[in-house]
């Protein structure tokens, strides 16, 4: 039964007490308080806690002529008596034990071992026992001395025991064989059916003594060992501080050590004074102080060259870091400056396209942006490659769906397969989860590295990706994901250094295929950070295939009465909506860049303003409004930052403004802090109309029909 407020307060007061005893009276008063056999307050009624283990678990806990006896059941008794708890002790079978706890007619466990999946169950006191499993063979076995002599051996354990588990976990045993109980297991061994048992050595030395077994013997060093306490509900969680409460004064009494004695027959260390310890190590002093005075002089010329290096070392670090935050800093400061100008290329490019040109000036309009492309997946590549070598790469957890990022890698590729006339097939199995937790950034990088690369490879024929699916004993989903080609493959000679930074297949592959050589060496630590593999084999008609595995966690239900909606626009009516009510607040302070996404707004029929700065943008939007921000974030002034802190804090009830930020920060954390300080969304430079078109139809609720 749940424990009360009555007993709260008696427990309390007895406490209480035995301190005031202790103070006036000192130890003697508290330990004559700790094991009275009555609770101080005898006039509160305390309620009756009901106590259960298994029926046959000696000398832990059994029953002897109908009455629970054992070590645990002594323990129990001793601490009901010095907390004033009553507890009625019934031992029943092992299942139906656990059944009461789980149906509430069970308060307290006694003698459980705990593990991480009990502990998710059950609420655990303070470990009162460490056992330790060991290894029992007959006195004429041979070559079994620890649990690495266990293979190719027949090794019996309890039917459902946590040995069990843990060497099937840790493929320490391919002969398993299982009993019903202690007893059983060892008469097994001693008939012959086995070569060992594994089991709790306290268990097992019992058994051996109470069936006479004297063939039977425990060997080597423990295999395993758990820590066991008492156990109760979640409902009767209130419970475990009075059990720690009274393990701790049973301890300090003696009175665990007495019970120890009595139930293992086994002496636990007990406090000696400091003359005891002399005595018993008298022979070893001597001896120790003449070492030391030895190594004194050598010990203290020591400590001066660990001093004088440590601080070497010390300053070579500081050195180090200072260095790879210069490094960070600089690949930021060369992607924005980078990236700038390049989106000026990439849009002027496109917008190039849209007049009416010549079929030799398309031609060279497309090799400009294509080129313009290019510029950009190499940058990219560098700042990734950079990222994760520096250790700043880190996965982010979310929710997503497989199936839809291997459908839009495959998508985002077809293009480049439509212009070699290559065939781009897909396999994907039922199998896959609808939605997984992971990083699925990294997942998209690696598909399109490894798709771009064999698409790039392949002249004639087709690429094809698969995927498949398995489940971990953890819970944890396994995706398996291979993409073939019918390619010119990778020659035996290059398959050595096939991951390696800056390296490709053979010497003209610089020249004839172009890049840098990062994307599959990028696309091996991405899964290595994702727990995965990448491996590559030959197809058996020519080409090449690349397979990789990756672990991602199971979806749970969500706590719908927890989770609060974000801002959402409303949809419009495509009837009545119109693009030039709708005026959007171009901050930007590079003139190239103002250029473009103007633009890209007057191609979608947008009328718009510009502010050089957030702090124009700030003035403007005192005393006007808009229907979305595109929002720059390095400016002089008043930084895009600032302005968006501004902004939000002008405005009041319902009022929300769109901010998509426009920016050249390509890392995860630019974006991370844009949405932090109250943007909506973030778009990296260079970008296109139909990003920008895209984003502005999701904010303003604008229909599909925005032209981009």
């Amino acid at each position: 039964m749940p424990l009360n407020s009555h007993h709260g307060i008696l427990s309390i007061t007895r406490l209480g007490c035995a301190l005031v005893g202790f103070l006036l009276l000192g130890g003697p008063a508290l330990a004559a308080l700790e094991l009275a056999d009555e609770p101080f307050l005898l006039h509160e009624p305390r309620p009756v806690f009901v106590a259960s283990g298994g029926q046959n678990f000696d000398p832990f806990h059994s029953l002897s002529d109908g009455q629970p006896v054992g070590f645990d059941v002594d323990l129990l008794r001793a601490v009901s008596r010095v907390m004033g708890l009553d507890v009625d002790i019934r031992l029943l079978p092992w299942a139906q034990a656990r059944d009461g706890l789980a149906d509430g007619s069970v308060n307290i466990h006694i003698g459980m071992t705990l593990s991480p999946e009990r502990s998710r169950t059950y609420r655990f006191t303070t470990p009162y026992l460490i056992q330790q499993y060991k290894i029992f063979t007959r006195s004429d076995t041979r070559g079994i001395e620890g649990k690495a002599d266990l293979k190719n051996r027949s090794v019996l354990v309890q039917r459902k025991g946590v040995m069990s588990d843990y060497l099937l976990t840790h493929d320490l045993a391919n002969h398993l064989m299982e009993a019903d109980g202690a007893a059983e297991a060892l008469r097994l061994l001693a008939t012959g059916q086995a070569d060992c048992v594994v089991m709790g050595e306290f268990r097992g030395l019992h058994v051996i003594q109470q069936l006479g077994l004297k063939d039977i013997q425990p060997v080597g060093q423990p295999v395993y060992q758990t820590r066991y306490g008492f156990a109760v509900p979640p409902a009767s969680e209130n419970l475990v501080p009075l059990l720690n409460q009274g393990l701790s004064l049973v301890k300090k009494s003696g009175e665990y050590d007495r019970l120890y004695d009595k139930w293992f027959g086994v002496l636990r260390p007990r406090s000696q004074t400091v003359w005891n310890y002399l005595r018993y190590v008298a022979w070893i002093i001597i001896p120790l102080a003449v070492a030391l005075a030895v190594s004194a002089l050598w010990s203290w010329s020591l400590r001066r060259k660990v001093i004088t290096r440590t601080a070497q070392l010390s300053q070579a670090r500081d050195a180090a870091e200072a260095a790879s935050r210069a490094k960070s800093q600089f690949l930021a400061t060369m992607s924005h400056e980078i990236r700038t100008p390049l989106n000026g290329v990439m849009g002027m490019g496109e917008f190039l396209l849209s007049t009416g040109l010549t079929p030799q000036q398309q031609d060279y309009a497309r090799t400009i942006n294509s080129s313009a492309r290019d510029l950009q997946t190499i940058l990219d590549n560098i700042l990734d490659y950079s990222k994760i070598d520096a250790g700043e790469r880190v996965l982010v957890n979310e929710t997503y769906s497989p199936t839809q990022i291997l459908t839009a890698a495959v998508s985002a590729i077809r293009p480049n397969a439509a212009r070699k006339n290559l065939n781009l097939k897909t396999a994907l199995s039922r199998r896959l989860p609808a939605q997984v937790v992971g990083d699925s950034d990294a997942l998209r990088q690696v598909l399109l590295n490894l798709l771009d690369n064999a698409v790039k490879f392949t002249r004639t024929g087709a690429v094809q990706l698969a995927a498949d699916c398995e489940t971990e004993p953890d819970g944890k989903v396994r995706l398996v994901v291979a993409i073939s080609d019918t390619g010119i493959g990778v020659p035996p000679a290059a398959r050595a250094s096939l991951f390696d930074a800056f390296t490709q297949a053979d010497s003209t592959s610089t020249r004839r295929y172009g890049g840098t050589g990062l994307g599959l060496a990028i696309t091996r630590h991405l899964l290595d950070l994702m727990d995965g593999t990448l491996d590559y084999e030959d197809r058996p008609d020519g080409g090449s295939v690349f397979r990789f595995t990756f672990l991602a966690g199971q979806v749970e239900a969500p706590d719908l009465g927890r989770v609060s909606a974000p801002w959402t626009p409303a949809l419009s009516d495509d009837t009545a909506w119109d693009p030039a009510d709708h005026t959007i607040l171009v901050v930007e302070d590079n003139p190239m860049n103002q250029k473009v996404v103007t633009l890209m707004l007057r191609k979608c029929g947008f009328p718009f303003e510009v502010a050089n700065n957030g702090q124009e943008a700030v003035d403007i939007c005192v005393d006007r409004s808009f229907s979305a921000i595109l929002m720059d974030c390095q400016m002089p002034v008043m930084d895009g930052f600032e302005a968006t802190k501004a902004i939000r804090v002008m405005e009041q009830g319902d009022r929300h403004t769109p901010i998509i930020a426009l920016t050249a920060g390509a890392f995860k954390a630019d974006r991370t802090h844009c949405l932090e300080i109250g943007m909506d969304d973030y778009l990296t430079k260079p970008t296109e109309a139909k990003r920008v078109a895209a984003a502005l139809r999701k904010w303003i609720g604008a229909p599909d029909t925005l032209p981009a």
